[in-house]
Parts: structure tokens; C-alpha cells; sequence
């Protein structure tokens, strides 16, 4: 499980990241460039990043969903009366779950 936490921050994070690098430095510098440049920089970075960003948004969505069920997974081994609704103290006491007796 440790080495599925792992993988999942490595894939999540360097998404973030790229997505970071992109708003914060490649974008502000192809905007310093010559129109014609800025375009062809602009177009071969489209084309490579709208290849390989459905396949990373989809694999790092399938990573958290499998990291949430697994989180949940082991509570419920750990305590079978876990609900997943034992959230009130992070709201503020608020009942997140419809129909409970609390």
C-alpha cells in the first residue's frame, strides 16, 4: 500500500506541477517572444501536451479513486461500524450524512 501511496503523489504531483510550470514560466515567456515564434512555440506545445493530458488527467483520477477506496477499505477492516461520516469535527460538528441518528 505504501508503494501505491507513492506512485499516486508522484503521478499527482508532477501533473501539478507541469500545470504550475506552464501557467508560471513557459507561458509568460512565449508571451516575451516574436508573434510568428510565440505561435510556433505555442502550437508544438498544444500538440504535445494535448496528447499526453487526457491519458495523465485520466490516470491520476483512477490513482485517487483507487487511494480513496483503499483508505476506506482499511477503516472499515480496522472498525466494521465505520460509516465514512465521522467528519463533524473537521465541519464543525456538522452531520454529512443524510438519514443518520446522531
Amino acid at each position: 500500500m505504501h508503494l501505491f501511496n507513492m506512485a499516486t503523489l508522484f503521478v499527482v504531483l508532477t501533473l501539478a506541477g507541469v500545470e504550475f510550470s506552464v501557467s508560471a514560466f513557459v507561458n509568460p515567456a512565449a508571451s516575451r517572444l516574436e508573434p510568428e515564434s510565440h505561435l510556433k512555440m505555442l502550437s508544438r506545445s498544444a500538440l504535445v501536451l494535448g496528447k499526453v493530458m487526457p491519458v495523465w488527467y485520466t490516470v491520476c483520477t483512477l490513482f485517487l479513486g483507487i487511494q480513496t477506496w483503499l483508505s476506506l477499505a482499511h477503516a472499515w477492516a480496522r472498525n466494521p461500524a465505520y460509516s465514512g461520516c465521522d467528519l463533524g469535527s473537521y465541519f464543525g460538528g456538522i452531520d454529512l450524512c443524510l438519514g443518520s441518528t446522531r
